[in-house]
């Protein structure tokens, strides 16, 4: 199957994203939880510049769980800028 222009666009732009991060983009993976092993299926997408169906459920499945630590650490930092806020005018 013949690959459209913009369908190869899309192709090198993603393995662009992942290289022109480098080592910055794993360890931010890293960081954010990913396992070894979910970095290491990242690697083939970065190499390709493509992903197939099972990859970009995984992809979605981290990113709706980085969210979620996101959301769960704002209400952290909502909570305490609250308490900060009632120590602030209570010594």
């Amino acid at each position: 199957m013949p690959v459209t222009v913009a369908a190869a666009e899309r192709l090198i732009r993603i393995g662009e994203v992942a290289r022109g991060a480098g080592v910055g983009f794993f360890q931010q993976m890293f960081a954010a939880g990913l396992t070894s092993r979910r970095i290491t299926e990242l690697l083939a997408c970065r190499d390709s510049g493509h992903t197939d169906a099972e990859q970009r459920a995984m992809l979605r499945a981290e990113r709706e769980r980085i969210q979620a630590k996101i959301d769960d650490l704002q209400a952290a930092l909502a909570h305490l800028d609250e308490v900060i806020a009632i120590t602030d005018t209570h010594p």
